[in-house]
């Protein structure tokens, strides 16, 4: 049987993978691993924390969270408007390029 906190960070791993809407391969490339890793890791919760912070820092989670369940989810949550929350997450959902063509349609718009 898993561990009980072993399921929660594989719980917590899977919804932010699902969150960010990048692909395996592209989920483990930030933090250098293979996509069989990734899931491996939203199976069985077994990650390093060094990992663990490295995936939880790049996509705005609390590292915190991500290890115990514990803590504001998101980094900034209380800081940010519920909007703003949502634009960032719509940003963040985008690939390299359309994340490119979004702030040079912001730039444009806002000079």
């Amino acid at each position: 049987m898993m561990d009980p906190s072993k399921r929660g960070a594989a719980k917590r791993l899977k919804e932010i993978f699902t969150t960010s809407g990048e692909t395996l391969e592209a989920f483990g490339a930030v933090a250098d691993v293979s996509s069989q890793a990734v899931s491996a890791w939203m199976k069985t919760g077994r990650i390093s924390q060094e990992k663990m912070k490295i995936i939880a820092d790049h996509y705005g989670y609390s590292f915190l969270w991500l290890l115990t369940g514990m803590d504001e989810k998101r980094l900034g949550a209380s800081r940010l408007p519920p909007d703003e929350m949502t634009l960032l997450d719509w940003y963040r959902q985008l690939n390299k390029e359309e994340k490119q063509a979004a702030l040079i349609l912001l730039t444009k718009h806002h000079t």
